[in-house]
């Protein structure tokens, strides 16, 4: 006998009706038409003593094995990975399949290789002897159905399947199948097998592979945006290229990723409605800028995975000291990931001293924003000690995010006189076109820098705060600061420099 038990379940009740699947389960070898013997049904108490029993539950009614399609060949117009294909499908069906409006269908079942997303757009043909105008849709993430047969139909067929796309990285494919199936007596009729039909189909990349997170499958947040998704050559690109997505259903940013000759890296995010269903998504792409026949490899299909969650952490730095009669420097906010749209941080005080403001009172977040700034004022009339700030998240986003703390303590001070001093500057993490600054300072301080090519003259402290702009155009200054905190030491990147030219770096 073979016993299946139900355990770890909640207190039994009588009367209570349920469903039990059982999965993985080996049907009897018997042919067609053939009843089991009866199922037997019980609830047994921990003691073995039975409180019910069924002995005769009914049986199982085994239904007829498949016949055997005699898949003869299957043949591509293109083996490159990444690229759709035209495949030519000819087999003999030993099976009559019922006409279409008696629900009889062709399948062809592809292996796990082949991705067959929302947006894929294939087409048809067939033997005029099954269908003059076929149609074919996706049934499952793999498999696609044939019909639109007006009579059954049994003999040769030749099936030709356009817009495939090729499975996403080289190598051989496993076996794929092709059959009949009858939904109306939800039976499969014939199918191909594999020690039978055996397919193989081998691809190769066209040209050098274009890579998308390392190819590690990014997790997203509804509500919010990726992490930088990076999308890199093995070397340097050689080629003017300009990649753009073509899913309509989520943002790309920015919506075109420009590679110019000599860079072998960019990065992108994908945004995320909130509301959207958890699960797999894919991004498709499309190339401008591409040679004939191709220099390098396609983008892949880009999968990700849609997570709902309410806990995106929204990080607070610790308010600096509040000087009487000035501004605090800079406190940071940070949030682990941008929003879709927008989130709110507001900022408020319970009594609220009068003299104390804020500045702004409510930080906004948009696409593409994950550090904003804010500042306390004291004016001379305010005591001198402890406060208390508190925060709330709002915005369209606001139910993805979650504070890391609600409230910060400040205080208070008299003003402190002494200027601060810059007592390192050192570039580190140098690429081809990208480079990240250290600077260190003898005290927490607001410091403000230019970028410029070099030779560029020296900018005054007045140039450097207000953000330029530099007297000369052709200098390609760029300008910008960073809070320099508790730990007296800060950093900044420089992105999209080119290659071979000497940068000068100021900072005050």
């Amino acid at each position: 006998a073979r016993k299946v038990k139900l355990l770890n379940h909640s207190a039994y009740q009588s009367g209570l009706t349920f469903t039990l699947t059982v999965t993985g389960v080996v049907n009897p070898s018997e042919n067609g038409g053939v009843a089991t013997g009866e199922f037997k049904i019980s609830v047994v108490q921990s003691d073995g003593n039975y409180l019910n029993h069924n002995g005769a539950a009914g049986p199982l009614i085994i239904g007829a094995a498949a016949g055997w399609n005699n898949l003869i060949s299957i043949s591509t117009n293109d083996s490159y990975a990444r690229h759709d294909a035209t495949m030519t499908f000819v087999f003999t069906n030993t099976s009559t399949v019922p006409k279409t409006s008696n629900n009889g269908y062709i399948f062809v079942e592809f292996p796990e290789d082949y991705i067959f997303s929302n947006n894929v757009n294939f087409s048809c043909t067939t033997s005029a002897a099954f269908s003059a105008a076929p149609t074919c849709e996706k049934i499952n993430a793999h498999t696609i159905r044939i019909n639109g047969h007006s009579e059954d139909f049994l003999g040769n067929m030749t099936l030709e399947l356009e817009g495939i796309p090729n499975p996403q990285l080289e190598g051989t494919t496993q076996d794929i199948i092709v059959g009949s199936f009858d939904l109306t007596n939800k039976r499969i009729l014939d199918r191909s097998f594999n020690n039978l039909n055996p397919v193989e189909i081998k691809y190769t990349y066209s040209g050098p592979l274009v890579t998308i997170n390392k190819n590690v499958v990014p997790v997203i947040e509804s509500g919010s945006q990726s992490d930088d998704l990076p999308i890199t050559f093995e070397l340097a690109s050689r080629l003017n290229l300009t990649y753009r997505s073509t899913t309509e259903s989520f943002q790309i940013s920015p919506s075109e990723i420009v590679f110019d000759v000599g860079d072998q890296e960019k990065t992108f995010r994908i945004s995320v409605p909130e509301g959207t269903n958890v699960g797999e998504y894919y991004i498709t792409w499309t190339v401008e800028g591409e040679t004939t026949p191709e220099t390098y490899a396609p983008l892949g299909k880009t999968k990700f995975i849609v997570q709902d969650s309410n806990d995106i952490r929204v990080s607070l730095d610790e308010i600096n000291d509040v000087p009487l009669g000035g501004s605090s420097l800079a406190t940071k906010i940070t949030l682990e990931n941008a929003p879709d749209v927008s989130v709110d941080v507001e900022l408020s005080m319970s009594p609220r001293p009068q003299g104390i403001t804020f500045s702004p009172s409510v930080v906004s977040f948009v696409s593409d924003q994950t550090e904003q700034y804010f500042t306390i004022s004291a004016t001379n009339e305010v005591l001198t000690q402890g406060y208390t700030l508190n925060f709330a998240v709002a915005g369209d986003n606001q139910t993805s995010y979650k504070l890391a703390r609600s409230s910060l303590d400040f205080t208070v001070t008299f003003a402190d006189t002494t200027p601060p001093r810059v007592t390192s500057l050192t570039a580190t993490s140098t690429q081809r076109t990208s480079t990240t600054i250290v600077v260190t300072s003898s005290e927490r301080a607001q410091a403000y820098y230019m970028l410029a090519l070099a030779g560029t003259a020296k900018p005054t402290q007045e140039n450097l705060k207000t953000g330029g702009p530099n007297d000369v155009a052709t200098a390609l200054a760029r300008y910008g600061n960073v809070v320099i905190g508790q730990t007296l030491q800060a950093q900044f990147n420089l992105a999209d420099l080119k290659a071979n030219l000497p940068y000068v770096v100021y900072v005050y």
